[in-house]
């Protein structure tokens, strides 16, 4: 999952449109960085350039990109053994959010960096639309990632075919994907517990649905109030 939201780089002309605009995500990387590095220091893994400690003195947007593009790599070494067994990855579940926070913030970045080349290169008479529309684009390519995760481990399956085709995205509105989620979930261990699929596909559904849900949930909320002051 963690391929699909792995962030870039900001290029130069997305690191400029951000030049007037105060770096309103300094406090939350910062937080962000302290909870990770704590992880990789129980993986004696700390200060191996998997992330940076926040300074202030520095370019902030720089140090997130910085430790969101590190930190995936050290993720993507570990994920596979977090995910061994059920108890594994409950001990790890607030690793993996705090993990979806940081690309989340990312992400949330770069999209209003694209959003200021947008309206610079064309008018835009519905500015809030726009943002909310760059927003539930990348929600739902991640929402059908996941999707697509689920049906690898159950194969065919009428319902939740069914389920996932209440996904509607609406002009304006800000896509919510938290009510499929619990459905399908609701449904797979019910599948689970008739022994209708195994363990280690339980747990890759369970594992993709967590990441899905929790990187959808820190995207909305740091775009919030971009959003509200948007006219």
């Amino acid at each position: 999952m963690i391929n699909f939201v792995k962030p870039e780089i900001l290029s130069q002309n997305e690191k400029q449109k951000l030049v007037h605009l105060a770096p309103y995500w300094e406090k939350d990387v910062t937080r962000i960085s302290k909870k990770l590095n704590k992880w990789l220091f129980k993986f004696s893994a700390e200060g191996k350039g998997y992330l940076k400690p926040i300074n202030p003195e520095e370019n902030i947007t720089d140090q997130l990109f910085y430790n969101g593009v590190n930190f995936s790599n050290f993720y993507n070494i570990k994920i596979n053994k977090i995910k061994s067994n059920p108890k594994v990855l409950r001990k790890f579940s607030k690793m993996i959010a705090q993990t979806t926070e940081l690309l989340a913030l990312c992400h949330a970045v770069k999209i209003i960096a694209d959003f200021y080349i947008k309206i610079e290169k064309s008018e835009v008479a519905k500015k809030r639309d726009l943002v909310i529309e760059m927003l539930n684009d990348k929600n739902y390519k991640v929402f059908q990632a996941c999707k697509t995760e689920i049906m690898a481990n159950i194969q065919d399956d009428e319902y939740i075919e069914i389920v996932y085709k209440k996904a509607i995205i609406i002009e304006g509105k800000i896509f919510d994907s938290s009510k499929i989620t619990m459905e399908i979930l609701s449904y797979l261990k019910l599948l689970f517990k008739k022994k209708k699929m195994s363990e280690s596909n339980m747990i890759n559904c369970n594992y993709s649905l967590f990441f899905s849900e929790n990187f959808a949930w820190n995207l909305k909320k740091h775009l919030t109030n971009f959003i509200s002051n948007i006219y």
